[in-house]
């Protein structure tokens, strides 16, 4: 296995944690985060603020 496939092992298993992977067209890997939070009073229908982040890392 040449250097640089092994080295793309390391990154998707480091990655595989808390990205989804997707090994993709024209690309190595794909690594997709997504998160939502919010904040609430007494209940969940009473939604102050929420915020969402979406992070992604293609290794070509």
């Amino acid at each position: 296995m040449p250097e640089s496939e092994r080295i793309l092992e390391r990154l998707k298993d480091s990655y595989r944690h808390y990205y989804d992977i997707h090994d993709g067209d024209g690309w190595s890997f794909r690594a997709e985060f997504h998160s939502r939070s919010g904040g609430y009073i007494l209940t969940k229908s009473a939604e102050m603020w929420s915020a969402e982040d979406h992070e992604y890392a293609y290794f070509i």
